[in-house]
């Protein structure tokens, strides 16, 4: 666990992170995903790399085009799993969450420095994939599954 602590020994915001060994490329949103199913320009083959990650519905839910997700089926590389992000609801957007990833992508592996696309998110709110897009400068950072 990381902790983000003010200079008022404040707790502003943490994050749990893990060592993982591969992820998988978020590839849009369902609508995005069926739409590009039915263009004329998709191959069989890119359709079968798609797949609803099995940890986002349970039983009887319902696809929500906020929250669900596609990924691919094929995995890549990845070494640090963020389990879960908090930032304290007044200081969000202020680049708390940043900084504290931007720390662990330094210290994780002493003398090494994780990438970015070495990142893995465990399914993601919807403010969490915005936030994971654009704390990797890409729509299609990886995702994994912890283990509960």
């Amino acid at each position: 666990m990381y902790l983000y602590v003010s200079a008022a020994k404040k707790v502003m915001g943490c994050v749990f992170a893990e060592r993982i060994s591969e992820g998988y490329p978020v590839l849009g949103s369902p609508s995005t995903a069926h739409d590009s199913r039915n263009s004329s320009s998709t191959t069989s083959s890119s359709m079968t790399s798609l797949s609803i990650t099995s940890s986002l519905l349970s039983e009887g839910q319902h696809l929500d085009s906020q929250s669900a997700w596609y990924c691919s089926s094929t995995p890549r590389p990845a070494i640090v799993g963020v389990n879960r992000v908090w930032v304290c609801r007044q200081h969000r957007r202020r680049g708390v969450a940043s900084r504290i990833l931007d720390t662990i992508r330094f210290n994780f592996i002493s003398g090494s420095i994780v990438s970015k696309d070495q990142l893995a998110f465990s399914d993601p709110t919807p403010s969490g994939k915005a936030f994971a897009a654009s704390y990797c400068g890409t729509e299609n950072f990886l995702v994994y599954h912890w283990n509960s």
